[in-house]
């Protein structure tokens, strides 16, 4: 009989879970300035698994723009937004485009 390694049983444990639900991301949010180069470098990250990860396929990124992170830096903690400010921040955003908007039907849009 084939045994398997305690380490492989462990991870048959998690089977029926994403990726995303192993993996705890935090987000940054891109400055004025920052390259995929530059980020990858501040989070001791590759470029490729930064691009995997946020679905990327060009290197470009803008400032503004919300890229998940697996940070292996500790030192730039402070960069980052956990997912619980991420989702008050997006609401906040809703709030505020529907304030400005209200309640307008797609036909509203088109004139």
């Amino acid at each position: 009989m084939n045994q398997q390694p305690h380490s492989q049983s462990v991870q048959n444990q998690s089977l029926g879970k994403s990726k995303d639900e192993l993996i705890r991301y935090k987000y940054y949010r891109v400055q004025i300035g920052d390259s995929m180069l530059k980020i990858a470098y501040m989070f001791n990250a590759s470029m490729p698994l930064i691009k995997k990860i946020n679905d990327l396929i060009s290197d470009d990124v803008y400032p503004g723009q919300i890229l998940k992170i697996i940070d292996n830096n500790p030192e730039n903690e402070s960069l980052l937004i956990g997912e619980e400010e991420l989702s008050l921040q997006q609401s906040l955003k809703e709030e505020s485009i529907h304030k400005s908007y209200g309640d307008l039907e797609s036909s509203d849009l088109l004139g």
